[in-house]
């Protein structure tokens, strides 16, 4: 098979790109090339450190839809649903006074901000989840 000595170039599926605003801060956003086409996801990143209502909303339906999930396969399974009530409800809250209480050692400890961490902690429960 012949070829006619020129390298072809494939483009990479999807680049995350910055781009300068006029008040010199950054937007992020996602370039995406698949099947010749190319389209922009503008990333909303706020850096506000705190998540507005609809995130809360959104946040809070996924984790009460995977409690529903929980539920129907222990109901399925032919556990105890009471059983499975205070077991999952005493888990998340030695979860929430556990990470509350090592958040604040750390951040009396450590001279850095931490308010990235919990992003990171939500990013890795929801692909344990997948």
């Amino acid at each position: 098979m012949a070829t006619n000595g020129k390298k072809t170039k494939l483009k990479e599926p999807v680049k995350v790109r910055t781009k300068k605003l006029a008040d010199g801060s950054e937007s992020y956003y996602l370039d995406i090339y698949v099947d010749g086409k190319r389209q922009y996801e503008f990333l909303k990143l706020d850096h506000s450190q705190s998540i507005s209502v609809s995130e809360a909303a959104s946040l809070a339906l996924a984790l009460s839809l995977d409690g529903a999930a929980a539920g129907f396969g222990a109901a399925m399974g032919n556990i105890s649903i009471p059983a499975v009530v205070i077991a999952s409800l005493a888990a998340n809250q030695i979860s929430l006074l556990l990470g509350s209480w090592l958040g604040e050692k750390l951040s009396r400890r450590l001279s850095m901000s931490l308010g990235w961490l919990g992003g990171v902690i939500l990013i890795l429960l929801a692909f344990s989840k997948l």
